[in-house]
């Protein structure tokens, strides 16, 4: 059989400012998408403006609000 089944995420335990956090990678992604909740949790700083429509997994088309300069 020529089809071989490729990993293209993976489930991580990270600290972002020492904090725990479970989060998936997506190795092929041109981007990482964090909830805004959750980057005002841990006092990201999400101050630059976004021109960025992403595709997300349900393949709906998104605009992303802000990126995090940090």
């Amino acid at each position: 059989n020529e089809y071989k089944k490729k990993i293209t995420s993976y489930k991580v335990y990270i600290r972002i400012k020492n904090n725990p956090i479970e989060a998936i990678i997506n190795i092929k992604a041109t981007v990482n998408i964090i909830i805004n909740k959750l980057a005002k949790k841990l006092e990201l700083n999400i101050n630059k403006p976004s021109k960025l429509i992403v595709t997300i997994a349900n393949e709906n088309h998104v605009k992303a609000l802000r990126q995090i300069t940090e």
